[in-house]
């Protein structure tokens, strides 16, 4: 399937229900043998502040194949404390996420939230596309 941008993508989502938690709007890409991802966001701002968005990579534990281990990007403060790395969209547009997804990765969830105070009303297309 091509996407609008003319470049293959095997998982796209709409968000038309912004909420506090990532849980609520979280998709997964199947991405095998991929070395290069991205994700493409249509969004238009309503009343929150941000778009916040968090991406993790997936593998199979190769001791129970059954079971996948995901891994968000960190990222540490000048204090030491490491939190999850998110990208924060401020305004309406339309963004590229460019990743480097190594080899024995076999999946990305990619999971969004409003920030700022709920009720929000913004909206979201998200498109993963891959080489």
């Amino acid at each position: 399937m091509t996407s609008k941008w003319g470049i293959a993508y095997n998982e796209s989502f709409v968000v038309t229900a912004l909420t506090p938690n990532f849980v609520d709007n979280a998709r997964l890409a199947n991405i095998p043998y991929v070395i290069q991802a991205f994700v493409y966001i249509d969004y238009v701002k309503g009343s929150e502040t941000a778009l916040e968005i968090m991406i993790e990579e997936s593998n199979t534990d190769e001791n129970n194949p059954g079971v996948e281990l995901y891994f968000v990007e960190t990222i540490a403060d000048n204090d030491g404390f490491v939190d999850p790395y998110l990208f924060k969209l401020t305004e309406t547009g339309a963004y590229r996420i460019p990743l480097q997804v190594g080899e024995s990765e076999d999946r990305l969830r990619v999971s969004v939230r409003g920030a700022g105070t709920p009720a929000f009303t913004g909206t979201a297309t998200l498109y993963y596309g891959v080489r």
